[in-house]
């Protein structure tokens, strides 16, 4: 399948193992197009100190009555079962946090897999495609592409109003996608498979060929 008519999950968490997700972003892209998006903040399992209020800006008392992200299977199991793959910034972090709540994922559809992906991960796929660049952050990323703009007038559509910033799940998804979707234009992966894709944004111990070359 050629990626662009694939659909792509990209993922964003806040949070961590011992705190648990806080809050997800999650946007779905086909082509060069957002299709789908959602996002809410999640009750934590430990007490937030204060780095973790730093790191991602919310508190205590931003997440008092809201659904712990573990309560969320469906939802997450659904998103995985509606797209072709899953994507992320370092896709690592995000398969961690899903793992650590549910080491695997249901198996009870017809894309049954026995873990959590497969996944397209950006900052991988930048790393490759450019490999002199000083910083393949997220942030670096968009602005070195020139995509500030337009991340900042697609925050200003979908993302919740005091969550527009760098470290929000879904403004951090959103910039995910717009990387991903601004691919398309790139010669050497317009017309690559969704498997060039994957294979490209392997870690280097599970990479059996140069993905680079489509020969």
């Amino acid at each position: 399948m050629n990626w662009s008519k694939a659909s792509i999950g990209v993922l964003d968490f806040e949070g961590t193992v011992r705190t648990g997700v806080v809050e997800f972003g999650m946007v779905i892209t086909r082509g060069g197009s957002i299709n789908e998006t959602d996002t809410a903040t999640c009750c934590p399992e430990a007490e937030l100190l204060p780095e973790d209020e730093r790191a991602h800006g919310l508190r205590e008392k931003d997440l008092v009555g809201t659904m712990p992200f573990r309560e969320r299977l469906g939802l997450f199991s659904g998103f995985r079962a509606s797209v072709d793959a899953l994507g992320a910034h370092h896709a690592v972090v995000e398969e961690n946090l899903l793992k650590a709540v549910w080491p695997y994922p249901p198996t009870s559809n017809d894309k049954c897999r026995l873990d959590w992906g497969p996944w397209v991960d950006t900052r991988r796929l930048y790393e490759r495609l450019y490999p002199h660049l000083s910083d393949y952050g997220l942030g670096a990323l968009v602005e070195q592409f020139k995509l500030g703009e337009m991340l900042e007038k697609k925050s200003q559509e979908i993302c919740p109003k005091d969550r527009r910033l760098p470290h929000c799940a879904l403004y951090d998804a959103l910039a995910a996608a717009l990387l991903l979707i601004r691919l398309h234009e790139e010669p050497k992966v317009a017309d690559a498979s969704l498997e060039w894709l994957l294979e490209a944004s392997e870690t280097p111990r599970h990479k059996t060929r140069n993905p680079i070359s489509q020969d």
